[in-house]
């Protein structure tokens, strides 16, 4: 990975574009992966460190790398629904994918380490997460796949943003190159990933959508649909259609609502 030689000036505009990346990243954490899992938490606080050292870490990018992306990852270890947790990646490299193109090298370097992070940080999800129908394996399946493929397109948009340029000596200098190594590994993993889910698939449940035609009583539809109102299945429908309040008691008639067989 190449870098620009970092005078005093240089290094100040790296401190802020490496700073400007975290805070966005903050938001995204509080805003898109909405939990209140401790992992969080410990992400921010891990967010916090690198700011209070980012005197060192623009200097020593190895280790700001690896503060990158064991920060990132840890979102993927947090409570929050498989489907959320999906979203809320996906929402975030749609955001960096659309921002402004990285002004400096450490900036391109954060900004690729972030999307392989925030991969890698999905593959993790989806893999350990509570899947509950082929559906949404298959979709988590193809979601990863667009994902990586984002990430890839972010890398390369960064290598195009900073070229190789003239130092102020008249010297050819090289511009950002993305690492090799990074982006192979994520590519490796969001399909291992992907095989993973599409494995499994074949032993989940098929999801079934149903409108309602009138009102109807949860406890009605549970028998209706699993032949039981165990109170287990019973909040496990209420937890898959997202029931609340007067919901719960009555479901309106013209609302979706979902079951599982198989």
């Amino acid at each position: 990975m190449s870098t620009r030689p970092l005078t005093a000036e240089t290094q100040a505009a790296e401190k802020k574009s490496v700073l400007s990346v975290f805070e966005a990243f903050r938001e995204n954490c509080a805003t898109r992966v909405k939990t209140l899992s401790d992992e969080v938490s410990t992400t921010r606080n891990d967010i916090n460190s690198i700011e209070r050292r980012i005197d060192t870490l623009v200097s020593t990018p190895e280790t700001l790398a690896n503060k990158v992306l064991g920060t990132i990852r840890s979102v993927g270890r947090t409570g929050e629904a498989v489907i959320d947790k999906i979203r809320g990646y996906a929402d975030t490299l749609s955001a960096i994918s659309q921002a402004e193109p990285p002004e400096s090298n450490a900036e391109a370097s954060t900004l690729v380490l972030q999307t392989a992070a925030l991969v890698n940080g999905l593959a993790q999800s989806v893999t350990q997460g509570n899947i509950k129908s082929r559906f949404e394996a298959v979709k988590a399946a193809r979601d990863l796949a667009a994902a990586a493929l984002v990430a890839k397109q972010i890398a390369e948009a960064a290598e195009t943003a900073l070229p190789d340029y003239t130092t102020p000596s008249g010297a050819n200098a090289p511009g950002y190159v993305a690492p090799s190594e990074v982006l192979e590994a994520m590519t490796r993993i969001a399909a291992r990933a992907q095989a993973i889910l599409l494995e499994r698939a074949f032993s989940l449940r098929v999801e079934r959508v149903v409108t309602l035609e009138r009102d109807s009583c949860v406890l009605d539809l549970v028998w209706q649909f699993y032949g039981s109102t165990a109170d287990e299945i019973v909040e496990e429908f209420i937890d898959q259609n997202h029931l609340v309040d007067s919901e719960i008691l009555v479901i309106p008639s013209g609302m979706e609502v979902r079951y599982y067989v198989g």
